[in-house]
């Protein structure tokens, strides 16, 4: 029924240090992906090759750099003045070796991994009218010999790619909303993805 799983958390206090200008650096206790809110929304990430150009970033802006969240804030502000969040919790639902799993009407955002990840061996397993939003890695990953079909899905604002697949995944979407950028749509790397009825070649 729209229910949201949220997998964002609150710095401790103290734990923003100043490095250059207004940009302000924090190191989470989940550094391999990651995502930066601002009042439940995620705020616009820049890719970065190194620490020695978080100086480029425009207010608002933020890089994940050598493991640390690099934040740009606004003139004279810090980022105390803003309700920041980062992805904390690993990933919003975990299927393994199961089957006969319907999931409907939720939305998932901010885990630091996947929103939904189908690890391995889960056979008739239905998504419908799923969001799956902003989270580190993915919205949704398949692996191993599972076997997935999502109907209706909405996945957007992930942060490496929307939807992905390795292994002997096969997974099927059918009337779904999947974003192109700022992270690629999908890496299919599965057994195979088929997108409303035309398979996705694997990259």
């Amino acid at each position: 029924n729209g229910a949201v799983l949220d997998g964002t958390v609150v710095a401790a206090a103290g734990a923003w240090r100043p490095v250059t200008g207004d940009v302000f650096a924090l190191r989470p206790r989940r550094q391999t992906y990651q995502q930066l809110f601002r009042g439940g929304e995620p705020l616009r990430r820049v890719k970065l090759a190194s620490r020695f150009e978080v100086a480029s970033l425009e207010p608002l802006e933020w890089a994940l750099v050598d493991r640390e969240i690099h934040f740009r804030v606004e003139k004279a502000a810090t980022p105390d003045s803003y309700p920041l969040r980062h992805a904390g919790l690993q990933t919003g639902i975990t299927l393994y070796q199961t089957h006969h799993i319907r999931i409907e009407g939720v939305v998932l955002q901010g885990f630091q991994q996947d929103g939904i990840n189908v690890h391995e061996s889960v056979r008739n397993c239905e998504l419908v009218d799923v969001e799956c939003r902003a989270n580190g890695r993915s919205g949704l990953s398949v692996g191993g010999v599972s076997q997935v079909t999502v109907t209706g899905g909405h996945f957007y604002d992930n942060g490496r790619v929307q939807v992905r697949t390795e292994g002997l995944a096969r997974l099927e979407l059918q009337a779904c909303d999947v974003a192109t950028e700022p992270a690629p749509a999908f890496s299919a790397r599965g057994k195979w993805l088929v997108v409303d009825g035309k398979p996705v070649l694997a990259h």
